[in-house]
This record gives structure tokens, C-alpha cells and sequence, in this order.
């Protein structure tokens, strides 16, 4: 299987980010880390819930937000790119996995 290449973003310049990126940011200085699909035109589909990414009194579920609300206070983003036979290899993967 292949193992996607980590870009490290400033904040600053979401113009480097294309559709079908996966952003990754860290949570509470590295609890846990929350990821989203980057979709275009700044704006980024994650799970989420109104007042927290766990859910806290309403239910998670999957959002469209801006790239900054996605970021809220974090300063650098990872960002996972793949190719057309990375995402290939990926999806055929988890299909056998899946059928095991």
C-alpha cells in the first residue's frame, strides 16, 4: 500500500491546498488530531458537532466549513495529497479489506 507524503501549510497560504486534499490539524496541544476534505473555493467538509468536533450536547455530524472555521485557533495545518493511483491503490485496498 502506499503511504501519502506529509506537506506541513501555513495557515497563511490556502491557496496551495487543491480538492481532495485531506487536512489534518492538532487538537488541545496534540490530544488528538481532526481531519476534513478539503473541497474548494476555501472551504473544507469535516465531522463535526455545533459547540465541539466530539459532539458535546448535539450530534456530530458531517459539515461544510470555511478553511479558517475548520482551523479555529491551530497555526499549521498536515496536508495529505494523492495522486490518481495513490487514491486507486487506496480505495482497492479498503475494498478487500473490507470484503475479508
Amino acid at each position: 500500500m502506499i503511504i501519502p507524503k506529509a506537506d506541513f501549510v501555513s495557515v497563511r497560504a490556502p491557496k496551495v491546498l487543491v480538492p481532495g486534499d485531506i487536512v489534518k490539524v492538532i487538537r488541545h496541544s496534540g490530544l488528538y488530531s481532526h481531519f476534513g476534505v478539503y473541497v474548494g473555493r476555501g472551504r473544507i467538509i469535516h465531522y463535526t458537532a455545533p459547540d465541539s468536533d466530539f459532539g458535546g450536547k448535539e450530534t456530530p455530524s458531517v459539515k461544510l466549513t470555511s478553511f479558517k472555521e475548520f482551523l479555529k485557533d491551530d497555526q499549521t495545518c498536515e496536508i495529505y495529497r494523492f495522486t490518481k493511483e495513490d487514491w486507486e491503490t487506496w480505495l482497492d485496498a479498503i475494498v478487500r479489506f473490507c470484503e475479508a
